[in-house]
């Protein structure tokens, strides 16, 4: 923009200050209408001409009046914010060259005259195109007034920039126009330095310029071909906001002066006055026409902005529309700038009989330099075929007409095009557009030919508009959008994962740039822009690209990681296959003319991984109490921690004494430890847990506590198990008693054996017991008694036989194992005799299992049987009472558990029998007694 602004005022003021004076305007040749800014005008936006810097092209309509005679003019004034761009003289041709018109600028009014077509046709008019640019250095927005002979206004706009204080390495040119002075046509060229770079210590920061007149122009060093001004000359710009400073250099060191110059012609010293010339050694300037070279021997001032400024000039008249390039070396930095040249021109027609082509092109400026041909054949219905007829072929250019004339009257003619081949790529409509003679639409068609019947000879021409419009074939493309997270294998994990989630709200930015085909051999238009999605979405359309437009689509990398996942890689899906989007995906619009293709933009995540907890443990240790067997427990724990976590197990042995270490333990996690196998049979069982040698509450049961791991770097967590074990006192078991009870009298002796038996565990234990006594009578009296209880293994039987003489056989019983039902027999004899009683000896023998207690038999007396009162006065005979015998001590084994106290039911109801059997037995043996005694007496 500075470089621009540099431009637009080094020769702004001089054009304002010859600007001419307005005059009243002269319309006797017509007047002008339809004013507009042509549809491929540069520096035009949206129907407004931008400024500051380069030109527009404005176009209009004109018309004859029928009174009008060779030489008559009109004009075209413009606004004051415009100045005019001379391209030369002008020449409005009809279609068959003859011209129409001409036009040439005078001052700032375009002048179109006409010439002595307009004698010999009627209906003359036609349109015309110039070119204008900015007169002005102040801000404008609004219409830009049109005057002269007609009345328009355009929308324009200019924007005053304050200069700024550096610009890059750049050169820009601007067309001046043609001086009717001088007869040159003129460019200014600018060459902007940045100082910044060129800061070359190696070089004491010296610094240089060269230029070279582009091909075809010259540069000029006369003053005159610059209105007596300095054709080539330096400038600076040192404050922002301040103008620039001609003819000054500012040296490395910040200090202003001016310089050298050679080569020039025709200096002007009253204008090198008013410039600002000063003479000085911060510059040295060679002029010639081939070429200008500028030192900066004492280097450029880096807060300085320079710039060189070279008037270029030729004789011939550029090709309106045409480009011309020009390259200059700033240093060893080659700088190209280039100037598109306005264009100017426009066309007559005026009507006879027969009719007219013209010619429309809508595409490039390769399309509009076409020749276009046509073939007509004409026929008379009324004659025979070929007699009447005239046939032919016209030629025709873009903006041009040509006039078929001399046809009779109602001749029949049919009009065809010799369509060109149309480029690879491009698609072309032609379409027909008639109008009659007041210039209203009569026929509108789209195909190749077009039939019509001519009016009268010398009449009005059917006039026919051809429009041939070239548009490139495109097409288009669209994105869409997808995004997965896999496992550790590299699977994709279910759409409705918890990923999903987490990526529902991420956008996904996809910046985009298009490089559409060369056009006349220069690199073609890049179109680029941004679409965002998120995932699962479609973006819309991108369209209007020309088939063969080559596009690349990068994704944005920036942040895509999201919440507990990582972004691995994309990958693109489109109808040319995958490719992995390391770079991008680039791929070319092909496929039908409209046709959109979809890619597919695929982006992988993998779990972010989360960071290991800390870890922790303890020792678990093992003491037993009361307990000689070297038994090993079994200990077992799991360890919780956050939920979703998995737990910690883990199991060992321990024997008495022995620790184990516990770690590896998450320290968030909470633990359980249980002994499972501390039971031992014949012990009573206790278990205390202890934690760091304090008493720790287990939970309900007493087998299980809970432990929080420590960190490695505290001292050692430690939880001992405590057991505690006491000896099981068992119940006493069942016994075999045996009693014999001897009664002697004078004459009768009694004796009695009760043997009473119970079910024991087999045993090796055996009892004798053996009774000796006499007798006189044997008197028997024996009383057996079974009872059959559950099979043991052991079994006791004991047999006592009577005896009748005075010396009775020993009784043996024997106590053996045995497997069958236990018997328990209960004998009881009597013998009467007068024998004095004899003595009764009972050995026993008793075994104790080792580590049970003794058992202590406990004697039951047996209560003397009741006496009957004798009668008086006889006296009473002295009775003996049988001696109780000494209870046998029975061998025992420790019972089983579940039998203890069944067996200890069986004995005491054995005693309870015992007793009133020995009751019964006395009572009855009192009787006998009684009973003989009362005998006796009698």
């Amino acid at each position: 923009m500075l470089l621009t602004l540099v431009l637009i005022a080094s020769f702004t003021p001089l054009i304002i200050g010859n600007a001419p004076r307005a005059t009243a305007a002269t319309c006797t040749g017509g007047g002008w209408s339809d004013l507009h800014w042509k549809s491929d005008s540069p520096n035009v936006k949206d129907g407004k001409y931008i400024g500051p810097g380069g030109h527009a092209e404005v176009e209009f309509k004109w018309t004859a009046p029928k009174g009008a005679k060779r030489g008559d003019s009109f004009e075209l004034d413009l606004p004051e914010q415009l100045r005019s761009v001379d391209t030369g003289p002008i020449v409005l041709q009809d279609e068959n060259g003859a011209v129409v018109a001409t036009g040439k600028w005078v001052g700032n009014k375009f002048v179109i005259t006409l010439t002595g077509f307009q004698e010999i046709n009627f209906d003359v008019n036609g349109s015309a195109y110039v070119s204008v640019a900015w007169n002005t250095n102040k801000d404008f927005t609004g219409d830009l007034v049109f005057n002269g002979c007609g009345n328009g206004k355009l929308p324009g706009e200019y924007k005053h920039h304050e200069g700024g204080l550096f610009h890059d390495d750049s050169k820009i040119g601007e067309y001046i126009g043609f001086d009717e002075k001088t007869g040159n046509h003129k460019i200014q060229w600018s060459v902007g330095i940045d100082s910044r770079q060129h800061q070359n210590e190696h070089t004491d920061r010296k610094v240089r310029v060269t230029d070279k007149a582009p091909k075809g122009w010259q540069f000029t060093c006369d003053f005159n071909d610059n209105n007596g001004y300095a054709p080539v000359y330096v400038s600076s710009f040192i404050q922002k906001g301040q103008p620039a400073t001609r003819h000054v250099i500012y040296n490395a060191n910040g200090h202003p002066q001016g310089g050298q110059r050679e080569g020039f012609t025709n200096i002007n010293a009253e204008n090198d006055r008013v410039d600002g010339f000063q003479p000085g050694n911060h510059y040295k300037i060679f002029c010639s026409s081939s070429e200008v070279t500028v030192e900066f021997p004492y280097g450029l001032y880096e807060q300085s902005a320079p710039v060189l400024t070279i008037t270029a000039v030729t004789k011939e008249a550029p090709q309106p529309g045409s480009n011309v390039i020009n390259k200059a070396m700033i240093d060893n930095v080659g700088v190209e700038g280039s100037v598109r040249f306005p264009s100017a021109g426009g066309l007559g027609r005026g009507k006879r009989g027969g009719f007219t082509v013209e010619k429309n092109v809508v595409g490039t400026e390769e399309d509009k330099a076409r020749e276009f041909t046509f073939d007509y054949k004409c026929t008379h219905p009324s004659y025979p075929k070929g007699e009447r007829d005239k046939n032919g072929q016209v030629t025709v250019r873009n903006g041009s007409v040509v006039h078929v004339m001399g046809l009779e009257k109602n001749l029949k003619c049919t009009i065809t095009e010799i369509t060109p081949p149309s480029e690879k790529g491009k698609k072309l409509t032609t379409s027909w557009v008639v109008f009659d003679a007041d210039k209203n639409v009569k026929i509108v068609s789209a195909a190749s030919m077009f039939e019509f019947t001519v009016d009268e000879l010398f009449k009005e021409a059917t006039q026919i508009l051809v429009t041939n419009k070239y548009e490139r074939e495109t097409g288009g493309f669209r994105l869409r959008k997808m995004a997965h997270s896999s496992d550790e294998a590299g699977n994709l994990i279910d759409q409705e994962s918890k990923f999903q989630t987490a990526i529902k709200d991420k956008t996904f930015s996809f910046p985009y740039i298009c490089t559409l085909p060369e056009v006349n051999g220069k690199e073609g238009e890049k179109r680029q822009g941004t679409i965002k999605l998120k995932n699962g979405q479609t973006s819309s359309d991108v369209t209007d690209l020309p088939i063969g437009t080559e596009c690349t689509v990068t994704e944005n990398t920036d942040g895509l990681d999201i919440d507990d996942y990582q972004h691995k890689k994309v990958s693109w899906l489109g109808r040319d296959g995958t490719q992995n989007g390391a770079t991008g995906y680039t791929f070319t619009i092909t496929g039908k003319p409209d046709s959109i293709a979809q890619y597919t933009a695929v982006n992988i995540y993998d779990p972010k991984e989360k960071p290991k907890p800390e870890t922790g443990g303890f020792t678990l240790k093992k003491e037993v109490k009361g307990l000689e067997d070297d038994k090993s427990f079994k200990f077992s724990w799991i360890c919780n921690g956050d939920h979703g976590t998995t737990p910690t197990r883990g199991e060992t042995t321990l024997k008495n004494g022995e620790e184990y270490k516990v770690d590896g333990l998450p320290l968030e996690s909470t633990c359980r430890v249980a002994e499972t196998n501390a039971s031992v049979s014949g012990y009573n069982h206790s278990l205390k847990w202890f934690i760091d040698g304090k008493p720790a509450t287990p939970i309900p049961g007493g087998t299980i506590v809970m432990v929080n791991p420590r960190s490695k770097d505290k001292p050692e967590l430690v939880v001992t198990a405590v057991n505690s074990y006491t000896p099981v006192v068992p119940p006493v078991p069942p016994t075999t008693t045996e009693t014999t009870t001897t009664t002697t009298t004078t004459e009768t002796t009694t004796e009695s054996t009760t043997s009473t038996t119970t079910p024991t565990e087999p045993t090796t234990s055996s009892s004798t017991t053996t009774t000796t006594e006499p007798t006189t009578e044997p008197t028997t009296s024996s009383s057996t008694t079974t009872t059959t209880t559950e099979p043991t293994t052991s079994s006791s039987t004991t047999t006592t036989e009577p005896t009748t003489s005075s010396s009775v056989p020993p009784t043996t019983t024997t106590s053996e194992p045995t497997t069958v039902p236990t018997t328990t027999t209960t004998e009881s004899t009597t013998t009467s005799s007068s024998v004095p009683p004899s003595t009764t000896t009972s050995p026993s023998t008793s075994t104790t299992t080792p580590k049970i207690p003794p058992i202590i038999p406990i004697p039951i007396p047996i209560p003397p049987a009741p006496q009957p009162v004798p009668p008086a006065p006889h006296p009473t005979p002295s009775v003996t009472t049988p001696p109780v015998a000494t209870p046998t001590t029975q061998a025992s084994t420790p019972q089983k558990p579940d039998t203890q106290q069944r067996e200890l039911a069986r004995t005491g109801a054995s005693v309870i029998w015992m007793l009133l059997a020995a009751v019964l037995l006395a009572g009855t043996g009192g009787v006998i007694v009684y009973f003989a005694s009362s005998k006796k007496r009698r």
